[in-house]
């Protein structure tokens, strides 16, 4: 079997769930290229190189940081080469990460985008049930596709993990005997870290630390969280910068609890990162979320009903205290090696039917 994955094995440094999956699809036999967008180079692999399958995660992000003409522009290189993909044989499977793009993006680019993509797709991935619900109520043309529910895989073993606690505090230089909330990813307005930031004041409790780590690409939504920590700098550490891989660790071993906050919120690979690394989370009751808590258990993941606020964050400091029996959840559901050998079973039976 071969896939045109977008993105592929290259994309690890940014996210590693795709390099995790196609390494997986990879040892069972599957012949995985990343996909690039060139019209050259595409013309020029798609005159050797005849696919079985398109795999397309996140596409939405082909229409951030575009002008209007740019996004055009991108999308007539993207719709070009997906026709020629499909004048071959190769069948379009979206795995949906997300509903609609993050980020600001122009508005005929965005329904043009949608119009084609979804006429394309031959086959669907999604990640819950409730992704599925979700999506088939945006978008009504998925319900006719071939579908199957397979969950987000973990990441343990993908960053160092060595460090303890004390040693992680240490070096962030917060106390020793403090409750440390984490928030741990890019920043982001749609992310809610000022209604966390406003609920950690709330909370008025000494003895607590808020966390805050992560790059943000948008200096004027910098100045504005920097603006919300005001005068709380003894208790609230806000990290603006991209965090390497080999300090993932230093944060979330120095944490009580990961907590996102997330104004909306379909799937979130965080919260499968800090389950990796024994950190129960904090989640809105919104997309996959209860699912994951279903899979991993009550003691490891703690819904609630959105807006965040001091008393949510209060009775999670009684929660995040609970013993738990083991450093970290079972997450052997979501070993990689059972995700790929789903996922290359869907594949095969798609090019059986021929549907």
């Amino acid at each position: 079997m071969r896939i045109l994955a977008w993105p592929g094995k290259e994309s690890k440094k940014h996210n590693p769930y795709c390099y995790l999956l196609y390494s997986e699809m990879a040892a069972k036999g599957c012949l995985v290229d990343d996909f690039i967008m060139s019209i050259r180079k595409a013309k020029t692999r798609l005159i050797t190189t005849k696919y079985d399958v398109f795999h397309v995660h996140w596409p939405e992000h082909i229409l951030y940081q575009s002008s209007f003409f740019s996004s055009l522009f991108k999308l007539h290189i993207l719709f070009s080469i997906i026709f020629a993909l499909k004048c071959r044989g190769t069948k379009l499977v979206w795995t949906v990460h997300n509903l609609a793009p993050h980020g600001s993006v122009n508005p005929f680019a965005r329904r043009l985008f949608y119009r084609y993509l979804l006429r394309s797709v031959d086959a669907v991935i999604y990640l819950s049930k409730e992704s599925v619900r979700l999506a088939e109520a945006q978008y009504e043309i998925l319900e006719r596709k071939p579908k199957v529910i397979i969950p987000h895989g973990h990441y343990i073993g993908v960053y160092p993990n060595k460090m303890s606690k004390e040693e992680a505090r240490t070096f962030l230089g917060i106390r020793q005997d403090a409750f440390v909330f984490l928030f741990f990813g890019r920043l982001m307005p749609y992310k809610g870290i000022e209604d966390l930031i406003t609920a950690f004041k709330e909370l008025k409790s000494p003895a607590c630390v808020l966390l805050i780590a992560g790059e943000s690409k948008d200096n004027r939504y910098a100045r504005k969280l920097k603006e919300f920590v005001g005068k709380h700098i003894d208790f609230i550490k806000l990290i603006d910068r991209y965090i390497p891989d080999d300090e993932v660790q230093v944060f979330m071993k120095a944490a009580d609890i990961v907590v996102l906050p997330y104004r909306r919120i379909l799937n979130s690979g965080t919260a499968l990162l800090a389950l990796s690394f024994g950190r129960p989370v904090i989640v809105p009751a919104q997309g996959s979320m209860r699912e994951l808590r279903d899979i991993v258990g009550l003691e490891w993941v703690y819904v609630y009903t959105p807006p965040i606020t001091g008393k949510v964050l209060a009775d999670c400091i009684r929660w995040g205290l609970k013993q738990r029996q083991s450093d970290g959840p079972d997450l052997s559901p979501l070993n990689w090696h059972v995700i790929a050998e789903k996922t290359y079973s869907f594949f095969k039976q798609l090019m059986e039917n021929g549907n």
